[in-house]
């Protein structure tokens, strides 16, 4: 129950004794934690240092509405931001790789190991590469499962996809002749987890959503009242949903349509954003509840379908900046099995990763073998 409070607490810990890009951790512990006190949860809680900035999912966002305006020079400038941004990540996950002896103890588990039947104390003690052994053999008896509940995929790539993974090595590839056992990873390098900052001075300012919400004619008090109520922001509104907006109690699609356009056209104006005078500075990284020790590749992952919605320019500019991998660790070697050995850890993934990839490449969609869908992907 307690894995990923006890993960980041431990990896928040270990990272702070060397510079990581990465939140200080003034404490933690639980709020309730006597017996008799009545709580069911005892509300574990990590005090920690808040890093300024936006994350890179809003400076995306903010990008692509941009983008709409034929300006050559913006685009050619974000492209260049984001390059500097692959460069900068390669060296700071590249810093994390390189841990190793990640101790592990009953209390303090730096691994999170997901639905295993195996309890926490039986795992006491076990070596790394088990543990990431043990995590990918679970995945593999849900893989499957999971992605034909989520509908995406036709009949052929489903009963092609055990296939593919147990082949060439099968996932034993994907565990076997780490160096050392493993390397430390922060597990979901996912856009909402990198924090960026915009120089010359410019922040994203809180507008306050209720006299926001005043401003409109066709906007009810008890709709504001909701909005205030489930911290609703104007970034937020914009990315409601028709559902969303009906149990917040705006029911009709047109003052939703022109709630949502009128949300993104306030970001834009608050932000001032203008490629030509600001520049994205990268601040560090947050959310390490989902660190591993295991595979470093696994790490490019959320990386490559998320913070680069599979631009291969930029993850061919972060393996270049991440350079020659760890000794013996074969991140990136050889060359012939790196697409493979990422596409299988994609299918091995907890999280939906077929979405981005049908998002950001449709020509996925259209796909008929597992083969073709790596080279679209990860092929470089």
């Amino acid at each position: 129950r307690f894995v990923s409070f006890r993960t980041e607490s431990s990896v928040l810990k270990i990272l702070n004794s060397n510079y990581f890009c990465c939140p200080r951790i003034y404490g933690f512990g639980h709020y309730y934690h006597i017996e008799g006190s009545g709580e069911s949860w005892p509300w574990p809680y990590i005090l920690m240092e808040s890093i300024e900035g936006i994350t890179l999912a809003q400076f995306q966002k903010l990008s692509a509405e941009n983008e709409k305006i034929n300006n050559a020079y913006r685009n050619w400038k974000l492209h260049r931001q984001m390059r500097g941004l692959a460069s900068w990540l390669a060296k700071i996950v590249k810093n994390i790789h390189m841990i190793h002896d990640v101790k592990m103890s009953e209390s303090s588990v730096p691994i999170k190991c997901i639905n295993t039947s195996v309890s926490e104390r039986n795992l006491n003690g076990v070596s790394h590469h088990h543990w990431f052994e043990m995590f990918l053999r679970y995945q593999l008896s849900v893989a499957l499962s999971a992605h034909w509940k989520r509908g995406l995929l036709s009949k052929t790539l489903l009963s092609q996809m055990e296939t593919y993974i147990l082949s060439n090595g099968g996932i034993e590839e994907l565990y076997e002749n780490l160096y050392k056992g493993g390397s430390l990873l922060h597990g979901d390098l996912q856009e909402q987890n990198i924090i960026v900052d915009v120089s010359n001075g410019s922040q994203l300012m809180p507008i306050d959503i209720s006299t926001w919400l005043s401003s409109f004619d066709f906007v009810t008090a008890y709709f504001i009242r909701r909005c205030v109520e489930e911290n609703i922001t104007v970034d937020v509104i914009s990315d409601l949903s028709d559902e969303q907006f009906c149990q917040l109690g705006l029911t009709k699609m047109g003052p939703q349509t022109r709630l949502r356009n009128a949300a993104k056209l306030e970001m834009l104006s608050v932000f001032e954003f203008d490629f030509q005078a600001k520049t994205m500075v990268p601040k560090g990284l947050i959310d390490f509840g989902d660190a591993k020790v295991g595979n470093p590749l696994y790490d490019l992952v959320a990386l490559h379908l998320s913070s680069f919605r599979c631009s291969k320019s930029l993850l061919k500019e972060f393996l270049k900046s991440y350079g020659t991998p760890v000794e013996n660790n074969r991140l990136f070697a050889p060359p012939n099995c790196f697409s493979r050995r990422a596409m299988k850890l994609c299918l091995l993934h907890p999280c939906d990763t077929i979405r981005p990839i049908q998002h950001y490449v449709p020509k996925t969609k259209k796909a008929e073998s597992w083969e073709e869908i790596e080279q679209l992907i990860w092929s470089i």
